[in-house]
């Protein structure tokens, strides 16, 4: 039996967070969506917001062709629109998560915005 899409993406989601949640951030929201646009979860702690772009990927080659420039601008607008209804003094970045067979393969830290 294979599993979907929808539950990979899903479990991927849970291994990022979890990682987050051990180095003492706390989930404000998972999956926000506004105007088409998504941010897959938002984790805080005293002085970070930060923006979890999350890949789950088969295959390690190119990681960075899994960020298209397209997402970049949709995740971008997805920010703002969130920073604007949720402002904050907190230092805001954007991390990328790849994850592989539940586990975390690689991690794009503190892309400041």
């Amino acid at each position: 039996m294979s599993i979907s899409k929808k539950t990979l993406w899903y479990r991927g989601e849970s291994v990022a967070i979890d990682y987050y949640l051990r180095q003492w951030y706390e989930l404000s929201v998972r999956n926000y969506t506004i105007r088409g646009w998504e941010i897959d979860c938002v984790v805080e702690n005293d002085l970070y917001r930060r923006f979890i772009e999350v890949k789950v990927v088969e295959y390690v080659k190119d990681l960075q062709n899994y960020i298209t420039p397209k997402k970049v601008r949709t995740l971008i607008a997805a920010i703002r629109a969130y920073a604007t209804k949720f402002p904050t003094t907190k230092l805001q970045t954007i991390d990328v998560v790849f994850v592989k067979q539940n586990t975390i393969l690689h991690l794009f830290e503190d892309i400041t915005l």
